[in-house]
């Protein structure tokens, strides 16, 4: 008989990025996106500080002209380009008074919007126009050339890139930048609620997240260790690691309930009424088996099942 042992868990919290601590800070605002791979989001910019112009490279996805931004990062030497600043976190910094905010959407930022159009509106609402954006998107209408229909066009622009900074701002603690494009990508403005609600779909639906980092997200965001979306998640995870370190495609059910109660420190009660919800959503399949040495039940996830 083989031995099914859980899987390995560290226990501690993942940290895809480094420590701010660790790396020099460079405040500024972006002159010029030189390069900006929207696949992955690596990018190279002109980046202006009080006195200086300096190159800025690295994940930084959905920057733009004018953007305000907090790099952290090393110096490097590139053997072609010379000096150049590698980032390994960013933020944006929302421009907060009207010489800011007209600079920001002169830079073509938000669709719909140039430099002309930009100055009126900020002309109009001053200090308070990204409030009136968000907010009171009806508002735009007030000004000279702007329609009801573009008004709203220019708010849903303007709450999308808000929904990029807020996934930036919340995946920065969990995971890499060009992985929380992948998220973004996948779900898009709904991508932290999502995740809030169950950080548990990452792993199964976001190629290079495995259980272990949504694990520790979910227990950073205070989730219950025996919560019915992490006990399901672990029956899988259980099943996926014995199948690729063992090449094993199903497991006894006697075993896989074990083996999961362990790694994931719960009753096995609670993995039997995971496993009962997960075969009812089609995510796991049973089969029973009948021999001389007596009758055994094999589980495998539905995706072994089928390739088998």
């Amino acid at each position: 008989m083989y031995d099914y042992p859980p899987p390995p868990m560290d226990g501690e919290p993942s940290r895809a990025v480094s420590r701010k601590d660790d790396l020099t800070q460079l405040k500024g605002t972006v002159e010029h996106v030189i390069y900006a791979n929207e696949d992955n989001g690596y990018t190279v910019l002109d980046f202006g500080l009080e006195d200086d112009v300096i190159t800025a490279c690295g994940t930084m996805p959905y920057v733009n002209d004018g953007d305000s931004l907090i790099l952290w990062g090393n110096w490097v030497h590139n053997p072609k380009y010379g000096r150049q600043f590698k980032v390994e976190q960013y933020e944006r910094d929302m421009p907060a008074d009207s010489t800011a905010i007209l600079r920001y959407l002169s830079a073509r930022t938000i669709k719909g919007i140039g430099p002309k159009l930009a100055e009126r509106i900020v002309s109009h609402f001053g200090d308070e126009t990204l409030d009136v954006m968000e907010n009171h998107p009806e508002w735009l209408a007030d000004v000279p050339g702007i329609s009801r229909k573009k008004a709203e066009e220019i708010a849903e622009d303007f709450r999308a890139k808000a929904g990029i900074r807020s996934a930036m701002m919340f995946f920065r603690d969990y995971f890499g930048a060009a992985m929380t494009v992948k998220i973004y990508k996948q779900y898009g403005s709904s991508a932290v609620d999502l995740a809030k609600k169950n950080p548990y779909r990452l792993c199964e639906e976001i190629e290079g997240i495995g259980f272990e980092k949504a694990d520790a997200m979910a227990a950073a965001l205070g989730m219950d260790k025996d919560s019915i979306e992490r006990v399901k998640s672990g029956v899988l995870y259980t099943l996926s690691y014995h199948a690729i370190q063992h090449g094993h495609t199903c497991l006894p059910r006697e075993m896989l309930e074990k083996a999961a109660a362990e790694l994931l420190s719960v009753p096995v009660e609670r993995v039997i009424g995971a496993m009962a919800e997960l075969q009812k959503e089609g995510k796991l399949r049973r089969i029973h088996t009948h021999t001389k040495e007596g009758d055994t039940t094999y589980v495998y996830d539905t995706p072994s099942y089928l390739c088998e």
